[in-house]
Formats: C-alpha cells, sequence, structure tokens
C-alpha cells in the first residue's frame, strides 16, 4: 500500500502527449503530460476521481460518499471506525483521498480471500 506521504512512481515515456494547461483564468501555463485518454464511451470524471486517488490528495465526505457508493452518513461511520482517515480543513471535513482508495480496494476483493 502507497501511504499519504508516499507517492505512486509513474513513468512517462518520451512519446507521451503533452498540453498546455492554464490553471484558472489567471493561472501561470505549464506543460500537462497526458497519461490517460478517456474512451469515449466512459465518463471522464470518474477517470478524473480514479486518477486523483491515485495520486494521493484530499476529497470532502459527499464526493469520497459518491466513489465509494454510499450515504454521506455511511462515511461519517467509516470514520468514527477509523477506516477512512479525515481532518477538519475550514469548515470542511476532507477525508483523505489514499484512505478512500483503500476502503474501495478492500470492497473490490472476492469474500474470503
Amino acid at each position: 500500500m502507497i501511504g499519504m506521504s508516499q507517492r505512486e512512481p509513474f513513468e512517462v515515456p518520451a512519446d507521451a502527449p503533452v498540453v498546455i494547461h492554464r490553471q484558472g483564468r489567471s493561472g501561470r501555463p505549464c506543460v500537462a503530460v497526458i497519461v490517460e485518454a478517456v474512451p469515449d464511451d466512459s465518463d471522464p470524471e470518474l477517470a478524473l476521481r480514479r486518477w486523483r486517488l491515485r495520486l494521493g490528495g484530499w476529497m470532502t465526505r459527499a464526493g469520497a460518499a459518491e466513489f465509494l457508493g454510499l450515504s454521506v452518513q455511511r462515511v461519517d461511520q467509516l470514520r468514527r471506525e477509523g477506516r477512512l482517515v479525515s481532518r477538519q480543513i475550514g469548515d470542511v471535513t476532507a477525508i483523505d483521498a489514499a484512505s478512500v482508495n483503500e476502503e474501495w480496494r478492500n470492497r473490490e476483493e472476492p469474500s474470503g480471500a
């Protein structure tokens, strides 16, 4: 398992497509490497959420609930049980994306494995 402080290593092929990306209207332009093209028949938002989970970070309780297919109340219960890591950022309860990813992987494993 990759911890919160460790990042999964990625190799970028020399011929990887790149784009110039600007974060917001006044943000500095930067080079973005395209690591995965989203197929026409899939949901680009789901693909983005999966990549954010792989890269780490924080998400809202609602975002964690939507990704896991659970209610926000169930996410709160998982937090109390220690299965999801969270912290307060201002008025928002942020859920650690790595812990959401781990919970998702545990739910995907067949029973008795």
